[in-house]
């Protein structure tokens, strides 16, 4: 009976698929946060408007796209788990990995950037631009007073390098046994705008005009009152 046991246990037993090709990836991903401060016309604080973009881009040059769809959702999911559990030692800030996976989804980490580029052209990438976008949202009418734009961070380690960099991988493709790992550079990047609420028009500046109201009105029942002696004679 432990013989028959042992056979039936074995037949179990699947045995990994020895990977046919190995793939060298390369990504870069960035995570854009920022910071919109919006004062009153004499300068006191009314709100703070905080938001996160993230964008990605791929080399799909090797392996293809069909073969990406495969290894994206695990790539991204490893890359959001190292980057909020520290790995590597990098002590990024909490304001980069606060809230990150919910931008994970089935294609890349955030927007993917199409087509693709390895090589940031900030501030003229998706991400980029929507963060502007929302920052400079409100319900009222407002003059920026200060911009920084978009500002790298610089690692806080031995490096001072401005991008962080991230092993993922080997995710085997379970039908073709095929073998995917690689590097993702992660560019962090801050931007903090001031802006101010324009200001209502002053009761003096609305006194000319009233006048000037007063005295058109005053002029025309002057006009109409001439045209009408003029017309009974």
């Amino acid at each position: 009976m432990r013989l028959a046991a042992i056979l039936v246990l074995g037949c179990a037993v699947t045995i990994p698929m020895t990977a046919t090709n190995f793939f060298d990836l390369s990504a870069t991903v960035d995570i854009f946060v920022g910071t919109a401060n919006l004062h009153s016309p004499d300068g006191q604080l009314l709100s703070t408007t905080n938001a996160m973009t993230v964008e990605t881009a791929f080399d799909l040059s090797n392996p293809t796209p069909e073969a990406a769809s495969y290894f994206l959702p695990p790539m991204v999911q490893s890359l959001v788990q190292q980057i909020q559990s520290n790995a590597n030692g990098y002590n990024l800030p909490s304001r980069f990995s606060d809230n990150l996976q919910n931008f994970e989804n089935a294609t890349a980490l955030g927007i993917l950037i199409s087509p693709p580029t390895l090589t940031a052209t900030w501030p003229d990438t998706p991400a980029s631009q929507q963060l502007y976008s929302t920052l400079t949202t409100q319900s009222v009418p407002f003059t920026i007073t200060s911009d920084t734009g978009d500002v790298n961070y610089v690692l806080q380690d031995q490096s001072n390098d401005q991008f962080a960099q991230y092993f993922i991988g080997p995710f085997i493709q379970a039908t073709t046994g095929d073998n995917y790992s690689g590097i993702v550079d992660v560019n962090l990047v801050d931007r903090t705008i001031e802006e101010r609420v324009a200001p209502a028009p002053e009761p003096r500046h609305l006194l000319p005009l009233g006048l000037l109201a007063g005295l058109g009105f005053s002029w025309w029942r002057r006009r109409t009152y001439i045209g009408t002696l003029i017309s009974r004679q």
